[in-house]
C-alpha cells in the first residue's frame, strides 16, 4: 500500500470539518453544519475531507447500540456502483449493515475524497451519538480498507467495467477425461510478469487478488458467453508459474495462464476464449501476448472446466500426475535426470499418503508443491513459517488463529526476522480483532519490526484497555524515536491512567528526548501520576542530567 505525505500532498483540500477531538468531543453547529444536517434531514452516515487530506467517516449510533464496544468491533466493506453517477460505500459490523456512505460523481468535492479513500487507502471513523440536543463523538478509528475495494473503486472512476464473478459448481470435477490427447494438445498461454507487478502493487496478497479477480472476471464472460465455440466446447484452464533471467540477469517470476479445448485451435480470431481471457489481462499493464505453446511442456496443472455452463474445480489425482510425468518425460525432458513439477508431486503424494487438492488459484506452495483445502495445524504453520516463502504468507495469516499459544512466539519471531516489513500489511487488520491472541500478535509484530505506520493506531491500543495497553507500551518502545512526538502528547491527556501509561513508555524508550519530555512536565495535579513521573526519572539514573 501507497501513502503520500503530508509534505508531498500539494493538492490538499481544506474544509471547515475539523474532526472532533477527545478534549472537545461535541460537533461543532458551524463547522460542522453539514454533518449535523444530514443527521437531522437524511441519515446516519456522512464523509468530510479533514484538513490533513485524510476522508472521515463519520457513523451515528442508534441509542439501542453498545457505544463502548463499537470502536473495537471489526469492519466489513462493500461497494456498491449499481447506481447511476453515484458511489455507495457500506459499512457492516458482524453481517449487519450499519452506514452508507454515498458519494455524488457530479460533485467534484465527493470526488476528490473517494480519490483520497484510494490514495490512502484507509478512512477514520468517528463513532457519533445524539446527548440530549446535541452530537458527541464517543470514539475513532483508522481503518485500513480492503484492497481490492480500492482498486474495484479506482476502475470505477476511470470508466472501466466492473470485474465480476463466476458461479462455481459446489462439486469437483473429475480428472478422468485429461487423457494423453488432452495433455500434449496445444493451448494458448498468458503470462503475467508478476516480479514487476508485485513491485507496483506492494503486496504479495494485494497482487495476487487483483490478477485472480481478472482470471475469475474472465471466466465469469466465458461461462455468459453466446458463442457456440465456448458455450458448447469443454474449455480447461490451466494454471503455471515460472522464474526467466532478464536482460539484466536479473530473476522475473511470470505466472502462467492457459485456454485448452476440443474448439480452440490455435486461431486467436476465431478463438473466443482467448480473446475474452486477454482482454481482461490486458488491462493489468504487466500482461504479455498469448501465444500458442503446450502446457504440459511448461508443467502446469488444469484447475478448472467449464463445459455446459458450469464451471467446477478439477480434482487431481495420482493418476493424472503418473500420467502427466510419463509424457513429460517421453515428450518434453530438458535433459536426463531432470524432476519435472509432476514427478515432485508424486514424490510429495507418497511421502503424504495423500491425494493433492486444489486450495487457490494462485497459491501454488513451492514446499509441498500442491494445493490444500484443508486448514493447518500449529505445527504445519511453524514448519511453513521456517521453511516456506513470501508467496505462504496469505496463507499462514489466514491460519493464524489456530496457531498453539506456546508457538505463538517463535511464529511472531520467526515472521519479523525472515520477512520484516513485509508482514505489515498482514499484521495491521488484526489490530481491529476482536481475539485478543491476535490483536496482540499484531502489536508485538508492528513494534518488532517497527512499524511506523501503526504508530497512531498502537497510540490508539495504549489508551486501550490495560491488557492491550501493557503490549502496545513495549511495541511503541521498540519502534523508538519515531514514536516521541505521539507519546509526548499522552502527557497532557484528561486522564491520569493515559498520562501514567505515556510516562511509563517513554521510560522505556530510554533515550535523552524522552528523558527531557518527562523531566519537562509540570507537577501533576494527581499525585499517583506525580510518583510514577519521579520513579521514571529515577530510572535514567542521571545519565542525561
Amino acid at each position: 500500500m501507497s501513502y503520500l505525505s503530508k509534505e508531498n500532498n500539494k493538492k490538499k483540500i481544506y474544509s471547515l470539518s475539523i474532526p472532533p477531538t477527545q478534549q472537545d468531543p461535541f460537533l461543532h453547529p458551524f463547522r460542522h453544519s453539514r454533518i449535523i444536517k444530514h443527521f437531522d434531514r437524511k441519515g446516519n452516515a456522512c464523509h468530510a475531507l479533514n484538513s490533513d487530506g485524510e476522508v472521515d467517516f463519520y457513523l451515528l449510533l442508534s441509542d439501542d447500540e453498545d457505544i463502548e464496544d463499537m470502536p473495537s468491533a471489526h469492519e466489513e466493506f462493500a461497494l456498491n456502483i449499481s447506481k447511476r453517477h453515484r458511489v455507495e460505500l457500506e459499512l457492516y459490523y458482524d453481517s449487519m449493515l450499519k452506514g452508507v456512505f454515498c458519494f455524488d460523481l457530479n460533485n467534484p468535492m465527493d470526488v476528490h475524497n473517494l480519490r483520497c479513500v484510494i490514495e490512502k487507502k484507509s478512512i477514520n471513523i468517528y463513532y457519533i451519538y445524539r446527548f440530549e440536543r446535541e452530537f458527541v463523538c464517543s470514539g475513532i478509528k483508522t481503518v485500513y480498507l480492503p484492497g481490492m475495494l480500492c482498486y474495484d473503486l479506482q476502475r470505477h472512476l476511470d470508466g472501466q467495467k466492473p470485474l465480476l464473478l463466476p458461479a462455481f459448481s459446489n462439486r469437483l470435477a473429475d480428472d478422468g477425461f485429461i487423457d494423453r490427447r488432452v495433455l500434449l494438445r496445444n493451448a494458448w498461454g498468458f503470462y503475467m510478469d508478476f516480479t514487476a507487478f508485485l513491485k507496483r502493487a506492494g503486496s504479495l496478497e494485494e497482487a495476487e487478488e487483483i490478477v485472480t479477480r481478472h482470471i475469475l472476471h474472465a471466466l465469469h464472460r466465458m461461462q455468459h458467453s453466446r458463442r457456440p465455440n465456448v458455450k458448447n466446447d469443454a474449455v480447461v484452464l490451466w494454471l503455471g508459474r515460472k522464474v526467466k533471467v532478464n536482460r539484466n540477469n536479473l530473476p522475473s517470476e511470470f505466472y502462467s495462464i492457459y485456454l485448452s479445448g476440443e474448439m480452440i485451435t490455435g486461431n486467436k480470431d476465431r478463438d473466443y476464449a482467448c480473446r475474452i481471457m486477454e482482454d481482461a489481462l490486458k488491462e493489468i499493464p504487466e500482461f504479455i501476448m498469448p501465444y500458442w505453446v503446450s502446457p504440459l511442456e511448461e508443467e502446469s496443472i488444469p484447475l478448472v472446466v467449464l463445459q455446459d455452463g458450469s464451471l467446477s474445480r478439477i480434482h487431481l489425482s495420482h493418476r493424472f500426475y503418473a500420467l502427466a510425468d510419463e509424457l513429460f518425460e517421453e515428450h518434453y525432458l530438458p535433459y536426463p535426470g531432470y524432476e519435472s513439477y509432476y514427478r515432485k508431486v508424486l514424490q510429495s503424494k507418497q511421502e503424504n499418503g495423500r491425494d493433492t487438492k486444489i486450495y487457490n488459484f494462485l497459491e501454488i506452495r513451492r514446499e509441498k508443491r500442491g494445493f490444500s483445502t484443508e486448514p493447518l495445524t500449529s505445527e504445519e504453520i511453524l514448519q511453513l513459517v521456517k521453511r516456506g516463502g513470501e508467496e505462504d504468507l496469505p496463507r499462514v495469516f489466514q491460519n493464524l488463529s489456530r496457531v498453539k499459544a506456546e508457538d505463538m512466539d517463535e511464529v511472531l519471531v520467526t515472521l519479523c526476522e525472515r520477512y520484516k516489513e513485509k508482514i505489515e500489511p498482514f499484521l495491521l487488520p488484526y489490530l481491529s480483532s476482536d481475539q485478543h491472541a491476535l490483536k496482540a500478535v499484531a502489536i508485538l509484530g508492528l513494534g518488532m519490526i517497527e512499524s511506523v505506520r501503526a504508530i497512531p493506531a498502537l497510540i490508539g491500543s495504549l489508551k486501550g484497555p490495560r491488557r492491550e495497553a501493557s503490549l502496545a507500551k513495549y511495541a511503541l518502545a521498540l519502534i523508538g524515536e519515531k514514536a516521541l512526538p505521539h507519546l509526548k502528547k499522552l502527557l497532557d491527556d484528561k486522564k491520569a491512567e493515559i498520562r501514567i501509561r505515556g510516562i511509563e513508555t517513554l521510560a522505556l524508550l530510554g533515550s535523552a528526548q524522552a528523558f527531557d519530555a518527562i523531566k519537562g512536565m509540570k507537577s501533576d495535579r494527581s499525585a499517583k501520576v506525580e510518583q510514577v513521573r519521579k520513579r521514571a526519572l529515577s530510572r535514567f539514573k542521571g545519565q542525561f542530567a
